[in-house]
């Protein structure tokens, strides 16, 4: 009786999430699939077929792995910071790493934009130091798309690694120096190997989130930069032309699922030969 009330309790919120996820997937779908009433496949063909199209989804993928190396790089060294340092400066620096979740969009996107034009104070920070001898583009182009999406993703990695890392247990480490090893051996024998699922876990989550980015790229590339999300916008707006849109979309979609999937596959695969090398209990 109680599981049947909890059924009917929760019933209305899976109808809303079934609602508005599902429903517009279906719609989007039939668009793809259809051409004057009728089942077809010419729409992924034709869609497939322009070399415009093709380039503009390399080029996301590309810039999605792209952002996963800095964040990951950035992130990793943001989060052993953040571990290392005392409490109270540990509050002050999440605060820090969560700020582009608590500002909008746009804010932070502009913010970039006044940061890095080339009278911004990026430029002109290095010009006063002799780095540079004249204005360096930053901004309106894919340098300035990168720097703004790492902005935005790392977050996404920095928090579960920080929890992993707390999670270690410290005597490992002093096993290690017991045991005569300095604190780099320690810290690549011991510390960061018992990083790595965090690492994966944050890596996978900014990758992903880093395909459907349209506002940051759209705004810091100055329409120098396309991706499969813009150019499904365009799609919609500019020519109209809906049939690629859905096309475009469901592609989208089938790829990331595709790399979720032989992600997991990955995994699973990596722990079964770990377990096989385990040596069997006696």
């Amino acid at each position: 009786m109680k599981n049947r009330n909890y059924v009917l309790f929760v019933l209305p919120a899976m109808a809303l999430v079934a609602f508005v996820s599902i429903v517009p997937l279906i719609s989007l779908l039939y668009i793809s699939l259809t051409e004057n009433g009728s089942f077809t496949l010419a729409n992924y063909v034709r869609t497939i077929s322009r070399p415009s199209n093709l380039k503009v989804i390399v080029d996301t993928f590309f810039m999605s792995a792209l952002v996963t190396v800095f964040s990951a790089l950035a992130g990793y060294i943001v989060a052993y910071f953040i571990y290392k340092a005392k409490p109270a400066m540990q509050a002050l620096l999440f605060a820090l790493v969560l700020l582009p979740f608590w500002t909008s969009a746009l804010v932070r996107t502009y913010s970039w934009v006044v940061l890095l034009q080339r009278q911004g104070i990026v430029n002109d920070s290095l010009q006063f130091l002799g780095l540079a001898s004249e204005p360096i583009g930053l901004v309106f182009n894919f340098t300035g798309a990168i720097i703004g999406m790492v902005h935005v993703t790392l977050p996404l990695f920095v928090l579960p690694l920080y929890s992993a890392m707390k999670s270690i247990d410290t005597n490992c480490m002093r096993a290690a120096r017991s045991l005569g090893a300095n604190d780099v051996e320690v810290f690549w024998g011991v510390f960061f190997p018992l990083t790595v699922p965090a690492v994966m876990a944050g890596a996978l989550m900014v990758f992903v989130f880093s395909l459907g980015f349209y506002a940051t790229p759209q705004i810091l590339g100055g329409g120098n930069v396309v991706n499969i999300a813009m150019k499904i916008q365009q799609s919609v707006t500019t020519y109209p032309d809906w049939p690629t849109a859905a096309c475009m979309g469901i592609i989208l979609l089938l790829l990331t699922g595709l790399f979720l999937v032989v992600s997991s596959l990955a995994k699973r695969t990596q722990l079964f030969f770990k377990r096989m090398r385990l040596p069997a209990h006696v």
